[in-house]
């Protein structure tokens, strides 16, 4: 079972993609922030994270920056959701490591194929 850490800082957000990702068989920890899960995935074992851009205290760009300057962690594959979708917003995402980037609101049979894909070539 793959362990998938969530960084989404709306509570109802986070709720509805660890049920999602519950039922697709995941095993999920979620977290309220980037610097909150950045502390997890230095201390945890994770298949994948799925981060929220715009969270308080570290954004899911820095989180997945970070993420990726680190040898314990670079191999994790980190998706990004967000609102911002410019061509700027999503060529930023891919330049800091980003594996994958998802616009919100996303459709819940992409978001289980693109995950799915994400960590079978992290396999």
């Amino acid at each position: 079972m793959a362990r998938i850490l969530v960084a989404e800082d709306d509570p109802k957000n986070r709720e509805i993609l660890g049920d999602n990702l519950e039922d697709w068989g995941y095993q999920v920890t979620s977290t309220r922030d980037g610097a909150e899960a950045l502390e997890r995935a230095n201390h945890g074992d994770f298949d994948l994270i799925l981060s929220d851009w715009m969270m308080p205290r570290m954004t899911g760009i820095k989180l997945c920056e970070s993420l990726k300057q680190n040898e314990n962690t670079r191999h994790i594959p980190v998706v990004i959701l967000s609102t911002k979708d410019s061509k700027e917003d999503i060529a930023q995402a891919y330049d800091v490591g980003a594996h994958d980037y998802i616009s919100k609101p996303s459709k819940k049979d992409d978001l289980q194929n693109r995950l799915a894909k994400a960590l079978t070539s992290n396999a």
